[in-house]
């Protein structure tokens, strides 16, 4: 989305389960800056250093946070408490993209320390590990996503682009078989900024968003760590980002990001950042402005 030059429809479940989790909303460092605006409530978006995984808070203002993905281990649970006050041990929901442990794995004890209002998941994992996972969920909080839903925000939305709810022919069990091409793909718009959140999406689930639409944000997550088996050039076209975001441990055994991968992201014309090099990055959103902070330069 080129916006600007930059210096750096709910199943009634679902509404039901959110307007549970949301009823008691109130209201409504240095770093890289655009836009204007003064006087309005600040939000922000991080996207945490937990090694090789991935997680993010969308901090909304007034103690409201949802959390994307809990990273690999307990790493997830420093960044919280780097960034939420000790009176706050609410988490308004959490959305886990699919059942690898780089994604689920510190919100087993994420779920045991917060007081977490819903948990959105949307295939069945196994190991103890993600059994334990599914026994903390509380009953009745559990939320099952499907393409379209949307979760309204204080000054933005949310709104589930994949998976669609799975079925029982052959096409169907063949396209959730890998549950990285069965991510829950997330849009997030918040005070006028637009940021895409597709879990580890590969080249399939790419081309099914390629048909959805509605792609073109400022600030992509690189789907997969930056793997090569993702960010297809056709993908990149569509979403147009500003910033990439590459969430992927040091030195990892996998290669990520692959070189291939960043050289596309730099054709695509955004400005690449990643959490093995620069840290936990923040975005701070303020009216039309946008300030992109991150930890390590």
């Amino acid at each position: 989305m080129r916006k600007a030059a930059y210096t750096l429809a709910l199943v009634p479940l679902l509404a039901i389960v959110l307007a549970a989790v949301f009823l008691s909303w109130p209201g409504t460092g240095t770093g890289f800056s655009s836009g204007t605006g003064f006087g309005a409530p600040e939000a922000r978006v991080y996207f945490f250093d937990v090694g090789q995984g991935d997680a993010a808070l969308i901090d909304v203002g007034h103690g409201t946070q949802i959390l994307i993905d809990g990273g690999p281990d307990r790493a997830v649970l420093r960044g919280l408490g780097e960034i939420m006050p000790r009176f706050d041990r609410r988490i308004e929901l959490v959305i886990l993209s699919h059942p690898h442990l780089d994604h689920y794995g510190g919100l087993i004890d994420t779920v045991s320390r917060y007081d977490v209002g819903a948990v959105m998941l949307n295939q069945s994992g196994s190991g103890k590990p993600y059994e334990r996972l599914v026994e903390d969920v509380r009953a009745g909080s559990r939320i099952i996503p499907a393409a379209g839903q949307r979760i309204p925000l204080p000054g933005g939305v949310i709104e589930i682009l994949e998976p669609g709810v799975p079925g029982t022919d052959s096409a169907n069990r063949k396209r959730f078989s890998n549950p990285n091409d069965a991510s829950v793909v997330a849009r997030l718009e918040l005070h006028g900024h637009t940021f895409l959140f597709p879990g580890d999406a590969e080249e399939a689930e790419e081309r099914r968003l390629l048909r959805s639409g509605g792609l073109d944000v400022e600030v992509l997550k690189v789907p997969h760590h930056g793997s090569s088996t993702s960010s297809t050039e056709e993908f990149l076209q569509a979403v147009t980002p500003d910033w990439c975001i590459v969430s992927s441990g040091k030195d990892n055994p996998y290669g990520h990001p692959n070189p291939g991968t960043l050289s596309r992201l730099e054709t695509a014309g955004c400005r690449t950042v990643r959490t093995d090099r620069h840290g936990t990055i923040t975005f701070r959103l303020t009216g039309s402005q946008m300030r992109v902070v991150p930890q390590r330069r």
